[in-house]
């Protein structure tokens, strides 16, 4: 009896979250609702964890359509509030107690459930919890008790963290900080609120029904929600939709229904190469069937209208710096790749210019922090602008081979794993292996679909090692700070999970393994730092480090580069992390546009998409 009430209830909560991207069949049935445009935003993705799924340039474009924090950065690059409405400072000096008290906007999540100060506590909780792995810990130090909670010297309950009301939210800081650089690390996607009552309850990360996974529990805060993703690699498809309940206890119920979130729905499908999307993008309806590998273009809603991922010399291409550089993870606990001057002499090697040529969107990396990235005050100095080339856009081969010579290494095995859906990755691979190969290794390339790959970067629960030599990703930035990029290589702030079944509470290093006592130091020099100049100058020398020992090679700096029909579309804002809005995206004569299965036999016929522009 009581597994069939919990049955019950499971179904009960399950059917609850799914009420507003799912709908009844009599809501869906409304018409007029809002513009449904097809659009490409980037390579897929299957997890939807914000704390977790950053080895994609793409994740971060997903991520702002459906999550919020509690700040933002706006088109112009200035900080402005998002989910917070009001934020007050309170110091006490003789007492040496620093606060911050937030108050949220009125919203609910895409179920209806008003989103609370404990929503934001808990997903902040969750990322200091000694047993958990997330890099974007290190942005929340600051808070009482954060660090000693991460050593095993206090628990989670003794973190400076309140509810003060429902939506009253109390921080206590552990003294007196930079909170204009914290009210910037909430900007970050990897600090939105998430609701303890699914993430807890779906927490495996292995299992098929880990939240993350799926659109029913995958609740949004943002403007859009997750209706429906098809991870059949015949379909591939993904629908985002507006979260009625976006600033709205009601719903839009007894409003205007795109008050807040102009297009009804964002469709998208993954099963283009770059050709094929270029062809939906120019695709006209009324020409009949076009017949592409990953699918055929035969109905209204294929022709795509936003297409992220050209090469910057399109016609009318649209081109913005980003916060991610294009990769290379190296294990450094795996064989000849423990020894810095390998590491370095694979760095070297590489012709960065040549990369760029390979990849639509990017150009040569000259460090590992991007350019949008602050040197110190947010819109100032850019921190690639500080730091110089720490890197090198072309190759030097004579200096490989001596830093080999050095290292008394001639030859050795590596295994190259990198994710088959990104565009131009196997270029990229085959040129890293000959070049290496060159050089008198032995290297195997390991191409993976997304839920292989993502899982490489998920430890052995016994050893806590990583099965990848080499591991191909979109490196990205959590914040516009360079503290953010850097930081996770120190292994005090690396974010990794403890081994708290066996009392170790001891810090361990990054997924790269990397462990350097000079390169500790200067992060933890430049979090005491007490102005950002100073913060700013150790991480310049941080990075020079980090270039030299190379548990990470940058190859190229990826950029937002996207076309859209301006004759249709419109309303399309820019921001400064590379990221395009569409909160009040626009679509002329939508109507004509409406996914064919939504439409009436005899309209989805004779549907002219020539008239849109008119």
């Amino acid at each position: 009896m009581k597994r069939i009430l919990a049955l019950l209830l499971a179904m009960m909560m399950i059917a609850g979250m799914m009420v507003s991207c799912t709908g009844s069949e009599e809501e869906e049935e409304e018409e007029n609702k809002g513009a449904q445009i097809t659009v490409y935003l980037g390579s897929e993705i299957r997890n939807w964890d914000p704390a977790q799924m950053y080895t994609q340039a793409s994740a971060a474009k997903f991520f702002s359509l459906v999550y919020e924090g509690l700040t933002r950065i706006n088109a112009e690059g200035q900080l402005e509030n998002a989910l917070a409405k009001d934020i007050k400072i309170i110091e006490n000096e003789e007492d040496n107690e620093y606060m911050m008290q937030i108050e949220l906007v009125e919203t609910a999540w895409s179920d209806g459930r008003q989103l609370s100060a404990d929503d934001v506590i808990y997903a902040w909780k969750r990322l200091l919890e000694p047993d958990y792995k997330s890099t974007a810990c290190a942005m929340l130090y600051d808070i009482k008790n954060a660090r000693a909670v991460r050593a095993g010297d206090a628990t989670i309950d003794d973190l400076g963290l309140e509810a003060l009301d429902t939506t009253l939210l109390q921080i206590t800081f552990e003294g007196k900080i930079d909170y204009d650089l914290f009210l910037e690390y909430c900007a970050s996607p990897a600090l939105v609120p998430l609701r303890e009552d699914v993430v807890g309850r779906y927490a495996d990360i292995t299992s098929a029904e880990y939240w993350a996974k799926k659109s029913a529990t995958t609740l949004a805060s943002g403007p859009f929600c997750v209706k429906n993703m098809d991870p059949d690699s015949a379909g591939k498809t993904l629908t985002l939709q507006r979260n009625d309940y976006y600033r709205a206890l009601d719903g839009n119920k007894e409003g205007k229904i795109d008050k807040y979130v102009t297009p009804y729905r964002l469709n998208m499908n993954f099963g283009f190469d770059a050709e094929g999307r270029t062809t939906a993008f120019n695709y006209d309806y009324t020409t009949g069937t076009i017949e592409l590998k990953g699918g055929n273009l035969n109905t209204i809603d294929d022709q795509i209208l936003y297409l992220a991922d050209v090469p910057e010399t399109t016609e009318g291409a649209h081109v913005q710096d980003t916060f991610s550089a294009y990769s290379l993870y190296i294990n450094c606990n795996n064989g000849v790749l423990s020894e810095a001057k390998v590491r370095q002499a694979l760095s070297v090697a590489l012709d960065r210019t040549k990369i760029a040529g390979m990849l639509n969107a990017t150009e040569p990396a000259t460090g590992l922090v991007t350019k949008p990235v602050s040197a110190t005050t947010l819109g100032g100095q850019s921190f690639r602008d500080l730091a110089g080339n720490t890197v090198s856009p072309t190759a030097d081969e004579a200096k490989a081979k001596s830093l080999l010579s050095e290292a008394g290494v001639k030859s050795g095995k590596i295994t190259y794993t990198y994710y088959k859906g990104r565009d131009g990755a196997a270029a990229v691979a085959e040129y890293v292996k000959s070049v290496w190969e060159g050089l008198g290794f032995t290297v195997e390339l390991d191409e993976k679909g997304i839920n292989q790959y993502s899982n490489k970067l998920i430890a052995d629960p016994d050893t806590g090692e990583f099965d990848f030599d080499v591991y191909a990703l979109d490196y990205h930035s959590l914040s516009t700070n360079a503290f953010s990029v850097l930081a996770p290589f120190a292994v005090p702030f690396s974010g990794s999970a403890k081994d708290t079944a066996h009392n170790d509470f001891s810090d361990k290093p990054s997924m790269s393994g990397y462990e350097s006592d000079a390169y500790d130091a200067l992060i933890e020099e430049a979090y005491a730092a007490e102005t950002r100049d100073a913060m700013a100058a150790k991480l310049v020398e941080a990075e020079k480090l980090l270039m030299t020992d190379c548990p990470i090679i940058p190859l190229v700096f990826n950029k937002d580069t996207y076309i859209y029909n301006s004759e249709i579309l419109s309303k399309i804002e820019p921001n400064i992390q590379g990221i395009s809005v569409f909160t009040k995206m626009k679509m002329k004569n939508f109507e004509l546009y409406e996914p064919v299965e939504t439409l009436a036999p005899e309209d989805a016929a004779t549907a002219d998409l020539t008239e849109a522009a008119s």
